[in-house]
């Protein structure tokens, strides 16, 4: 790169840099973060996933950073802080897959920028969740398939297939790409070195997939329900009305957000072209060229991410750097368009509009998630944590058991979680009876019960309202001790 491209380079990657720290030392804790870090927790305690505790997803993430998530409030800097290295490492990925797919250090850098300042990047990759890990594996998958592709070397397919496992074993989803990039790899490689390359594809999943394999054999059930039925059932409703207007009204909330809608409208204005120009002719190019293999992983990963019940927002941003990559392919085309149907005035009147509109989209995601301006999000901020977390503190020792009802509590005091509440199940409607919650261990209202009669738990940590279920057994056993923002806890008499 030219200095000054090396210079605005540097400068984006900084501003990137600086505004993943800012989200992370001031974001709220998100509501599955506390569940995630209880989970790593326990596991470096030497407990396992699916057969000492109840875990929805694959267990590489817990698994790696489990011994970084002993120590309260330090691990939760720690471990935030590898979410934003994870972010920080997405950025340059994808900046080096634009730059070699379009060889236009131009295109590069817009693209770049566009990802350093999402608000939805910056929101999702500064909290300890699986999001910004399977965010850059599934970059650095596309990054090695480009690399292979290129230059046919054995080295590239085996870190393809590396990150490709580590991608599967981070969130089960992301299975759906496997039998892309095996079919392009088949497609793409030198037919004389066909058989070594695919072998040693195959032999490059094992090591991430061994760890998870063993344990899903020894808690096959479990891991079923956990990992899929539990999914199925996360919603109140199931009515193909209420999952339409679930999964309607969420489009409508990402498009009519300025930035996700400029994405989106350039996504589709660089298909256009690619097809115009012959760079997608066919179905074969989308699997055997960079454009396709971008515009399939987009695709893919947004369609198995609008499956589940209910969808979420978030989820947008598992897709929005391959939606980045492919609009990046038709930014030459479209920006010699504009020289040659606007005036210079009238570019820049156009570009900064969108630049304006872009920049003003980071505004409503620094209200809801650094300041918590949603009324769900006040007891969640790190001022209102710490505030109850120190009073759990106070009132117990770290070898007292305690029953919270927001996971991330127990991790940050180092109390000890009634077991089978390490995700606080009994606000799904599961189709389980009291057994079956024991069996899966999760907590239901009749287990919650019984152990506040018997005096289980030191402490008793309820939000917004103390369940009826329970709430004679807990005036007899327990006394108020402390209020705060809708949380209330109670300790044993």
């Amino acid at each position: 790169m030219k200095r000054r491209a090396l210079i605005i380079f540097a400068s984006l990657l900084t501003a990137h840099v600086g505004l993943l720290i800012l989200f992370a030392a001031f974001r709220v804790l998100g509501r599955d973060e506390g569940f995630y870090l209880n989970v790593t927790r326990l596991i470096g305690q030497g407990m396992s996933p699916y057969t000492d505790f109840f875990f929805t997803q694959l267990s590489l993430m817990p698994t790696v950073f489990a011994p970084l998530a002993l120590d309260g409030w330090n691990s939760f800097w720690i471990l935030r802080g590898c979410a934003v290295a994870a972010g920080v490492f997405s950025a340059v990925v994808l900046f080096m897959i634009v730059l070699k797919t379009t060889k236009n250090t131009n295109s590069a850098l817009l693209a770049l920028g566009m990802y350093v300042f999402s608000g939805l990047i910056l929101s999702w990759h500064s909290v300890y969740k699986p999001l910004a890990f399977s965010h850059l594996f599934a970059l650095a998958t596309f990054y090695f398939w480009l690399m292979t592709y290129r230059k046919q070397r054995l080295l590239y397919v085996i870190m393809t297939g590396l990150a490709l496992s580590a991608l599967v074993n981070l969130r089960a989803v992301f299975i759906v790409l496997v039998p892309l990039y095996v079919i392009s790899l088949w497609l793409t490689v030198d037919r004389s070195r066909r058989g070594r390359m695919m072998g040693a594809m195959v032999l490059s999943v094992i090591p991430f997939a061994i760890p998870t394999a063993v344990k899903i054999i020894t808690a096959a059930d479990r891991f079923f329900f956990n990992t899929f039925i539990f999914q199925l059932h996360r919603a109140d409703e199931h009515s193909w009305g209420y999952i339409f207007t679930n999964k309607a009204l969420t489009v409508l909330k990402t498009v009519i957000d300025p930035h996700l809608l400029i994405i989106a409208v350039l996504t589709v204005l660089s298909v256009l072209i690619m097809r115009k120009n012959g760079r997608l002719h066919g179905i074969r190019d989308l699997v055997t060229t960079p454009e396709g293999m971008a515009l399939m992983n987009l695709v893919l990963i947004a369609g198995i991410y609008f499956m589940p019940n209910p969808i979420l927002r978030q989820y947008v941003e598992q897709f929005i750097a391959f939606g980045i990559i492919v609009a990046a392919f038709g930014f030459s085309s479209m920006r010699e368009r504009l020289r040659a149907e606007a005036t210079p005035f009238q570019r820049r009147a156009v570009l900064g509009i969108i630049a304006g509109l872009y920049f003003l989209s980071l505004i409503p995601y620094g209200g809801v998630y650094l300041i918590g301006m949603r009324p769900d999000d006040k007891m969640y901020t790190l001022r209102e944590v710490r505030r109850i977390t120190s009073q759990m503190a106070s009132l117990g020792e770290q070898s007292d058991t305690v029953l919270a009802e927001y996971a991330g509590y127990p991790f940050l005091t180092r109390q000890v979680p009634l077991p089978y509440t390490e995700l606080v199940g009994f606000e799904y409607p599961l189709p389980l009876d009291h057994d079956g919650y024991m069996k899966y261990k999760l907590a239901d209202y009749v287990y919650l019960r019984d152990q506040i009669s018997k005096k289980i738990p030191r402490l008793v940590v309820t939000i917004n309202r103390v369940p009826p279920a329970y709430a004679d057994v807990l005036n007899e056993g327990y006394m108020f001790a402390y209020e705060s923002g809708g949380v209330t806890i109670h300790t044993r008499r």
